[in-house]
């Protein structure tokens, strides 16, 4: 069966997903055994307290009260209050209508199908690598939950599949950053990759839907700020977030805080530095995440799972993904289950630092792939991109057969 792999305009590789090319039933039964092992096993081990928030701020909502807590009160930090961007609460409003247990069923699956849709998204046809990503705690943690990280790990694989396009992008970035703040930082990578309407389209959109709460919602600017600090303030060494990890140390929270800015900073920094020198966007893609997971002041296990992310837009093999899975189990299990691992008990306080170190190797490995990778034909070039050519394959190998492509092989031989 054909398969095409084509170098895009910075050199990145975006998988192609042939037409008869989706996964045979075998796999689609493996993938939806690990789904249904997932519901009976672990989904019963703990409430899905973050669906709940959701749900709670839905059942408010209809009722026409305020979904936020009082700002100065300790309800903020209580990890029981809604503290989103107003308009967030509105999908949980028709979800609401619904019996509970008929909404958290629908939630689960609905995470579980992003899941195993992005890996499809991102070319993978291998049900093992969509059962690994499935199995690692972090993923699993957020649907026990009911968390939004399933559904963010798909969304950023999403903006992958859709740099392209730039208003599909922008809706897509959009719904993403909306949803989790901290994400924000992922729109530097077409910032810096010269994605220029891309950017616009995801930054304006983005703007609209958070001043659009503001102007709809209970809370404006100003105390939706003050919720922020507070919920910053008290749960930043409860989770892995780096912020955390340096005020255990003894920092205090501006010059934590300064560290961290300054991680990120070197983070992105290294991936636009290994973007001029070869081309490669995923490694702004990558970078983007890692600095969004080291700026966050809150930083809980089950938004590791982007790191799956980068993993699936580098085209890692297999065994990254068993890697992943592994490391996941030690440096959190999933809630209910406890490893009895000396090493563990220390993890979450040098959670980040593991993040850190992990995403880096990730980076570096992608970036040596690429440079030993011979060229194997014509160049793709075009505006804004660096010159390629020193590290890996510029263009595409391709069978004449239909093709669906994520964004179209149209698209790609001109930036919007």
């Amino acid at each position: 069966m054909a398969q095409a792999r084509l170098r895009d305009a910075g050199g990145s590789a975006a998988a192609l997903v042939p037409l008869r090319a989706l996964p045979s039933p075998q796999s689609m039964a493996l993938v939806g055994a690990c789904v249904l092992v997932i519901a009976l096993c672990f989904l019963p081990l703990t409430p899905m307290y973050d669906f709940n928030v959701f749900l709670h701020a839905g059942r408010v909502l209809l009722r026409g009260l305020s979904v936020y807590p009082n700002p100065r009160s300790p309800a903020v930090y209580s990890g029981s209050s809604f503290v989103y961007p107003y308009l967030i609460s509105w999908p949980f409003a028709a979800l609401a209508l619904l019996p509970g247990w008929a909404a958290r069923l629908l939630f689960f699956l609905l995470g579980a199908l992003a899941v195993v849709a992005a890996t499809l998204i991102a070319g993978r046809r291998d049900a093992i690598v969509t059962v690994l990503v499935l199995a690692t705690a972090f993923t699993i943690t957020g649907l026990q939950l009911g968390a939004l990280s399933p559904l963010l790990f798909a969304g950023a694989v999403l903006l992958w599949a859709l740099r392209e396009r730039p208003r599909a992008f922008g809706i897509t970035a959009a719904l993403v950053v909306a949803s989790k703040l901290f994400l924000a930082s992922l729109l530097l990578w077409p910032l810096l990759a010269w994605r220029r309407r891309a950017f616009a389209w995801a930054c304006s959109l983005s703007a609209a839907i958070i001043l659009a709460g503001f102007l709809v919602g209970p809370l404006g600017p100003g105390g939706y700020l003050h919720l922020l600090v507070a919920l910053g303030r008290h749960e930043s060494g409860s989770g892995f977030s780096l912020m955390g990890a340096l005020k255990m140390l003894g920092m205090g929270s501006l010059s934590a805080e300064s560290a961290v800015v300054g991680c990120a900073a070197m983070v992105l920094g290294y991936s636009y530095l290994s973007y001029r020198r070869c081309g490669e966007e995923a490694m702004l893609f990558s970078g983007g995440i890692i600095a969004s997971l080291l700026a966050t002041p809150i930083l809980w296990s089950h938004y590791l799972a982007l790191l799956a992310a980068i993993l699936l837009v580098n085209g890692a093999p297999r065994r990254w993904f068993v890697a992943l899975a592994l490391a996941s189990w030690v440096i959190s299990p999933p809630h209910g289950i406890t490893i009895p691992f000396p090493p563990s008990k220390a993890v979450p306080a040098h959670g980040a630092w593991l993040t850190l170190i992990g995403a880096l190797v990730v980076c570096a490995y992608a970036l040596s792939r690429r440079a030993r990778a011979p060229g194997r034909g014509m160049e793709v070039q075009s505006p804004g991109a660096p010159a390629a050519g020193t590290c890996g394959t510029q263009l595409v190998e391709a069978q004449a057969e239909p093709i669906l492509t994520l964004p179209s092989a149209a698209l790609r031989r001109a930036r919007r």
